[in-house]
C-alpha cells in the first residue's frame, strides 16, 4: 500500500511543483551541515561500488536532528512557504579508485560554493503515510505533506520521521549536480551526481538512505572538463 501511495503521490507532487522549481543549478551557495553517522557538521553515508568506495557528508545539522520527528516546541510559519527541495552543502571522499590505471583519491570540500546537492526529503507519519518534507525558508521548519490525504502541508511533528534523502530531478531527463574536487595526484576532478541516470533506460535515482546510512544510485568522475568520464553504481551492501 505505501508503495502505491508513493508512486500517486510523486505524478502529484511532480506537478505541483514543475512551474515554481524547475531550475536545479548547484552554483549557489547554500546552508546546511552534514549526514547519518553521528557527525558534528551533520550526516554522514557510504557507498560501495565495484570500481570505488564513497564517504558522502551532507552537512546540514537541523536535518540531523530532526531524522526522527522534531522534538521541539516548534512555532510554526503563518504564512508556509515551503520548498520542493533542501539545498544541501555536500563533502565527498572517493578512495580505492581507479582513474584509467592510476589509483586516485579525490576529495570533494563543502566549502567551495559549486558542492551542494539538491534533495527531496522522503518518510512517513505516525499513521504509517508515505510524506514528503518540505523546508520552509520563513520558519526554517521541515512541513510533511502526507501522499496518502494529500492534506495542506503542516510543520513536522515529533512523529514525523525522514527516512530518505532523493537527489532532485527536474522533468524525465537525467538533472547532474557537478562538483569540484582535488584528486591526490594534484590534478582537479569533475564529480557529478546523477538524479536520474538513464542511458539504456537504466533510470537509476540517487538516495541516501538515513534508516542504514547508505547511498546508492550513479557517480560519474572525469578531469576537469575532460569529456570522458567513468560511471560507478553504487547498490546495497
Amino acid at each position: 500500500m505505501k508503495t502505491l501511495v508513493k508512486t500517486v503521490g510523486f505524478v502529484a507532487l511532480a506537478t505541483f511543483f514543475a512551474c515554481s522549481n524547475n531550475t536545479v543549478n548547484n552554483n549557489n551557495n547554500s546552508t546546511g551541515d552534514q549526514a547519518t553517522t553521528v557527525s558534528a557538521e551533520g550526516l554522514v553515508l557510504n557507498g560501495v561500488s565495484d570500481s570505488a568506495k564513497v564517504e558522502i557528508l551532507l552537512a546540514d545539522n537541523y536535518l540531523k536532528k530532526v531524522l526522527k520527528g522534531d522534538p521541539y516546541a516548534s512555532t510554526p510559519s503563518l504564512t508556509p512557504n515551503p520548498a520542493a527541495f533542501l539545498q544541501i552543502k555536500t563533502q565527498v571522499k572517493i578512495t580505492d579508485f581507479s582513474y584509467f590505471s592510476k589509483s586516485v583519491d579525490i576529495t570533494c570540500d563543502k566549502d567551495t560554493p559549486v558542492n551542494t546537492l539538491d534533495v527531496m526529503l522522503l518518510g512517513s507519519n505516525q499513521l504509517g503515510h508515505y510524506v514528503w518534507f518540505l523546508p520552509n525558508s520563513s520558519d526554517g521548519l521541515f512541513y510533511a505533506y502526507d501522499l496518502t490525504t494529500l492534506a495542506t502541508p503542516a510543520a513536522q511533528g515529533p512523529e514525523d520521521e525522514i527516512e530518505e534523502g532523493v537527489v532532485f530531478n527536474v522533468g524525465v531527463t537525467d538533472t547532474v549536480y557537478t562538483f569540484l574536487c582535488d584528486g591526490s595526484d594534484g590534478n582537479t576532478y569533475d564529480v557529478s551526481f546523477h538524479g536520474k541516470y538513464d542511458p539504456n533506460n537504466m533510470q537509476i535515482s540517487s538516495i541516501f538512505d538515513f534508516k542504514t546510512n547508505e547511498f546508492t544510485g550513479a557517480i560519474s568522475v572525469s578531469l576537469h572538463n575532460y569529456d570522458l568520464p567513468i560511471d560507478m553504481f553504487f547498490n546495497k551492501q
